[in-house]
């Protein structure tokens, strides 16, 4: 194994910068591996949400697309200091905030994550039911990544194909209307939220990127990753909501497309 292979299976580096000739990526690997990280149950149930808090199914896909947009615009600005420093995000905040500044956003992160995982575990054991991550090595997590946007992606634009075509959603749902300011609001920082979540590590999958890669290229790569794969996700969940809104998106996911659907979606 030489030296520029080293992110293999096992990462080598942990916090430590990235030597420059390790720092070896193409910036256009970031999307296929935020495409990855996005299409997932949480974010097909978080779609739902947006429907179950009173808005309808377009202004929800309105406010989950400017809401991703917006969360991923933050990230993805973040994520390109990756290439030029090659140290995680937590690390390059200790020049923002300080030793002891950072220390306390250290403790919001592992809150913020011990509660992102529960949410997870608990969302996919309900899709199972019904029908150490540190030391994993950059390359195996691109490959996972993108096994996950392949299987999972697929499996969730399945499930959204036979959704459409079950039945025509409620006139409810279809209502052009303007809904109240507030609840259109909410809807936008759910994503926001969501799409904020990844803010204390996106430069720890942007830090083997050429030093040289553009930041545009980069930038691109990473906003439309997660853009994508979000809205599509989210979007899927909004209109299960919409279309059975008696079932909650996991339940629906299951009575229009059958358990197979329920094993796919929930193992990711």
């Amino acid at each position: 194994m030489t030296a520029i292979d080293t992110p293999a299976l096992v990462e080598a580096h942990h916090i430590d910068i990235i030597p420059p000739g390790q720092r070896t990526d193409r910036p256009w690997l970031q999307f296929p591996f935020w495409v990855g990280g996005n299409v997932n149950i949480f974010n097909v149930v978080l779609g739902g949400v947006v429907v179950v808090i009173g808005l309808p199914f377009w202004w929800a896909l309105i406010a989950i697309t400017i809401g991703t947009m917006l969360g991923a615009l933050l990230i993805a600005l973040h994520a390109t200091q990756g290439p030029r420093t090659g140290v995680p995000q937590m690390v390059q905040s200790v020049a923002q905030f300080g030793f002891y500044g950072v220390s306390f956003l250290y403790c919001a992160v592992v809150l913020l994550n011990v509660g992102f995982i529960a949410a997870c575990l608990v969302i996919e054991g309900q899709a199972l039911t019904a029908a150490v991550i540190g030391v994993i090595g950059y390359r195996a997590i691109h490959r996972l990544a993108q096994l996950t946007a392949v299987v999972a992606g697929g499996a969730i634009a399945a499930v959204f194909a036979v959704a459409v075509s079950y039945r025509g959603l409620p006139h409810a749902e279809t209502a052009l209307k303007f809904p109240p300011a507030g609840l259109f609001i909410a809807g936008v920082a759910l994503l926001v939220i969501d799409m904020l979540s990844f803010g204390p590590f996106v430069s720890d999958y942007s830090r083997y990127i050429r030093p040289d890669a553009r930041t545009g290229t980069v930038f691109t790569a990473i906003w439309t990753g997660n853009v994508i794969s979000t809205v599509a996700s989210a979007g899927a969940g909004a209109y299960l909501a919409a279309l059975l809104p008696a079932e909650g998106s996991v339940a629906a996911i299951g009575k229009v497309c059958g358990s197979w659907a329920l094993v796919l979606t929930g193992a990711s």
